[in-house]
Order: C-alpha cells, then sequence, then structure tokens
C-alpha cells in the first residue's frame, strides 16, 4: 500500500511537534550548554518559550535561520538521498535571498514561480564554483611582485584562471597548457615563457598544479551548468 499523503495541517502539526521535541532535547542538555534552538516560524518560538516544561529554552527565529532552514528544505534530497518529499510551491517561496543574489548577478531571468530543483542545484554549483576562485584569487596574487619584478608583468588586474595558467606554465617550461588564446598577448606569453627558470624557488609545482586541478574542474562544471540554463 503506498504512504497516504500528508494535508496541510498534519504536515504544520508534524513540524511543529519536531522543533518542540528539539527543544525539550536541548532543555535536557542546559547544564552542559547554554539551550538554544533554532525554529521554522515566529508561532513556534513564541509557543515553546512560553512552554513551562522548556523553561530557560530560547529560540533563535530570523532571517538567517530562514535561509539555513530554505536551502536545508531545497537540498534534503541532496543532504539525505533516502528523502523522497517533494516541496509545495508554497514552501519554495519566499526565495531565499542567497538565491536571489545568484540569479541577479548571472542575469537569469526566472520568475519566483518558476524556481525548482534544477535552478536551485545550478545555483548552488554556481556559488560553489565562485566561491573556490575568491579562495584561491588572494594566494595567486601573492605572486604579482614576483611577476612584476621578474618579467615586468603587472599581473594585478588579471583573474584567476589566468593568474593560475601563468602559474602553470612557468612550472612546467615547455609542457603544452590549453587556454584560450585571447588569454595571454603574445608579449605576455613570450615573458613567461623566457623567464620560466627565474622562479625557482618562488613559485611551487606541486601547489599550483592542485589549484589549477580545482579551477579547471570548477570552470568546466560552471560552463556546463550555464550552457542548460
Amino acid at each position: 500500500m503506498g504512504r497516504r499523503k500528508q494535508q496541510p495541517q498534519e504536515a504544520a502539526a508534524s513540524s511543529f511537534s519536531d522543533d518542540v521535541d528539539v527543544a525539550r532535547t536541548e532543555k535536557y542538555a542546559e547544564d552542559l550548554v547554554p539551550s538554544w534552538g533554532e525554529v521554522g516560524s515566529l508561532e513556534y518560538k513564541e509557543i515553546i518559550e512560553a512552554d513551562q516544561e522548556l523553561k530557560g529554552v530560547r529560540c533563535l527565529y530570523n532571517d538567517y535561520v530562514m535561509e539555513v532552514m530554505w536551502g536545508i528544505k531545497n537540498l534534503m534530497h541532496i543532504l539525505v538521498p533516502e528523502e523522497q518529499k517533494v516541496l509545495t510551491k508554497e514552501e519554495r517561496l519566499p526565495v531565499s535571498k542567497g538565491l536571489e543574489m545568484i540569479l541577479h548577478l548571472y542575469k537569469f531571468d526566472v520568475k519566483l514561480e518558476m524556481i525548482n530543483n534544477d535552478i536551485v542545484e545550478t545555483a548552488c554549483y554556481l556559488y560553489h564554483c565562485d566561491f573556490l576562485e575568491k579562495r584561491h584569487s588572494k594566494g595567486l596574487h601573492m605572486s604579482d611582485y614576483h611577476l612584476l619584478k621578474i618579467s615586468g608583468l603587472n599581473s594585478s588586474e588579471w583573474d584567476t584562471m589566468k593568474l593560475v595558467t601563468a602559474r602553470k606554465k612557468i612550472t612546467r617550461p615547455g609542457e603544452e597548457i590549453e587556454h584560450p588564446p585571447e588569454m595571454f598577448s603574445s608579449d605576455e606569453l613570450l615573458k613567461i615563457e623566457k623567464d620560466a627558470d627565474k622562479y625557482k624557488d618562488k613559485i611551487y609545482k606541486t601547489a599550483v598544479s592542485e589549484i589549477w586541478n580545482d579551477l579547471v574542474c570548477s570552470y568546466s562544471i560552471k560552463k556546463e551548468k550555464l550552457r542548460h540554463m
């Protein structure tokens, strides 16, 4: 027999029951750590904090909590593959501020009611790719000084992929490294290839290879996801 479809009132009651159970568990642990809990609505917060059995329990409900809860609900099928629940349109709205930011950043003209699993997952991948790029960018730009001093190349405005490609060429001279032809000018390529041996003990091959692999994989995923949007 199939599982009976849960009615909206039952779902709300079940959700509230879960919040109360969490709060009670936290109450029992209050001697160990301060008792706090995150809940999904202001109503739940008021009911739990008014419960005499839960005296001392404090609940957190704000925009940050709702962002986290929205993300968990929409990615539950990834976090817990066994979870089969399909979110209703009401549960998807209002849309996460983080999701709105990503859609706006990439100029996706998507109406809120059109948001589905594919769009949410794509936004997550894009965010991760951007995060990875920013994480590596600072370390890569630490070689700006050497590129300027040794080869006369001002790389302060280079993007992350151009920086790591230049370092890859420096640490593996003579090796064919694929990159868009417009990435480097002929003068930049000439200086990088000519001065490669001067960067010994200044740029390390292993670290560059690891960053290169991370970013190439990230850019490939990003390109594929954008192609399907």
